[in-house]
């Protein structure tokens, strides 16, 4: 099963050859790491130390590890972390997450014998994979060498579901070399169990993103925030985040809508890659209002500006605290949506569009407590954010409600450390 898996793998890297040499040879791209070629000293001195490896793909999950690493750190404190990401952007992140992780590398291509030569310089005691990064190939392999493997933070939607489930006699083998299964609902436990993993192993211990939230100091930063972004006193902000392609038509047009019923406002548009902010900035360019590009307000806070297109990483969840209704994107189209936790943890109304299967739990709690709001096109958002602007009453209300849907949910890297620890140390 695994040598068809293999064959299956090398012959789709092949047939990808064409796009990926281009990319290769102008950016690297970490082409050693995802071959495996590691120099044997990679870890120095400290290799002495016990290895535990965590696997995180991208910015997203790498950064729900910054709640989680404390956790797992008071529960494992001998062990030496090393973290592989899939993309640029994650190891961009990775970076940040400085004290707890010794070496972030790019995750080794799924074929056999790169996983062997890796797992054999790496020698790790534990493996943890995060969400839905299932490798069988690591997987099998790290198991075959005694690691323990475990999955956190893990998720299932129905998509994901009805794509393993043609290789379901794979899966069910590789999520048997598992010896737990963390989960964020109990429709994800369910899934996986469809997949064929033991109910033994399968734990709901919550979603990691609902322990990232800011503290009560963050939330006091507002004004200073704003301020440095040349603010003005009184001014209502719309935060639209994590906005995808096809999105930002609609949600100009929607804040060109508002802003022609209100002098005090101001828009902040931060795209989910921010290679798209020049385009995204022609898009509201071309509705006739004043864009300005985050990178231009640096020291010169005094531009004025209607909107603001973010082309800077890492600084979504900072702009989210000048916001008096935020926007999740990734939504108005079938991206399956992004976190509205992370603008709920500031206490303010949060919105979004029909399209939230990756985060359904977190935005039906909100939807049920009235925390936050689904709008199906550009005119329902303009709509939604021009009621909102024009209450205090329903602004805090609803910003109340989302506030308190993040803190139900926090504890779950407490809970996921705790159940690591009983079953991988027992």
């Amino acid at each position: 099963m695994l040598f068809l898996y293999d064959m299956a793998l090398s012959i789709a890297l092949l047939l990808a050859l064409p796009y990926l040499l281009p990319k290769v040879l102008l950016g690297g791209h970490g082409l050693k790491e995802r071959l495996g070629l590691w120099p044997r000293d990679i870890f120095g001195s400290v290799k002495s130390r016990p290895t535990l490896w965590i696997h995180a793909a991208s910015v997203g999950e790498v950064n729900s590890l910054a709640a989680f690493l404390p956790s797992l750190r008071r529960r494992f404190p001998e062990q030496l972390f090393i973290l592989s990401v899939t993309t640029r952007a994650g190891r961009e992140r990775a970076a940040q997450l400085k004290g707890e992780i010794r070496r972030v590398f790019y995750l080794p291509i799924d074929l056999s014998f790169i996983v062997k030569r890796v797992l054999k310089i790496a020698k790790p005691q534990i493996l943890l994979l995060a969400e839905t990064e299932l490798w069988p190939n690591l997987i099998w392999q790290a198991r075959r060498r005694g690691t323990k493997v475990a999955l956190i933070n893990g998720r299932m939607s129905e998509r994901s579901l009805s794509r393993y489930l043609v290789f379901k006699g794979l899966m069910s083998k590789t999520l048997a070399c598992m010896e737990m299964i963390c989960v964020q609902t109990e429709q994800d436990s369910q899934r996986f169990r469809v997949l064929g993993a033991e109910s033994s192993r399968v734990k709901v211990t919550g979603n990691f993103k609902g322990d990232l939230l800011v503290d009560s100091q963050m939330r006091g930063e507002r004004d200073l925030v704003r301020s440095s972004l040349g603010i003005p006193d009184g001014t209502k902000v719309l935060v639209a985040g994590s906005t995808r392609p096809g999105e930002e038509e609609k949600i100009a047009e929607a804040i060109s809508g508002i802003m022609a019923g209100n002098d005090l406002f101001r828009a902040i548009v931060a795209p989910r890659h921010v290679k798209r902010a020049g385009k995204v900035t022609r898009i509201i360019r071309a509705k006739g209002l004043k864009v300005r590009r985050y990178s231009q307000l640096e020291g010169l806070s005094c531009i004025s500006w209607n909107v603001l297109v973010v082309d800077n990483m890492g600084q979504l969840m900072r702009l989210y605290s000048t916001a008096d209704v935020a926007f999740v994107g990734g939504s108005l189209l079938p991206y399956g949506g992004h976190n509205p936790l992370e603008p709920a943890s500031y206490g303010i109304p949060v919105l979004f569009g029909p399209h939230m299967e990756n985060c359904r739990k977190s935005a039906r709690m909100l939807m049920e407590t009235g925390g936050g709001m689904q709008v199906r096109d550009e005119t329902q958002l303009q709509q939604a954010v021009s009621r909102i602007f024009c209450s205090d009453e329903e602004r805090n209300r609803r910003g109340k409600a989302a506030l308190k849907v993040v803190l139900k949910g926090q504890g779950s890297s407490e809970r996921t450390a705790e159940a690591l620890e009983e079953k991988l140390c027992s």
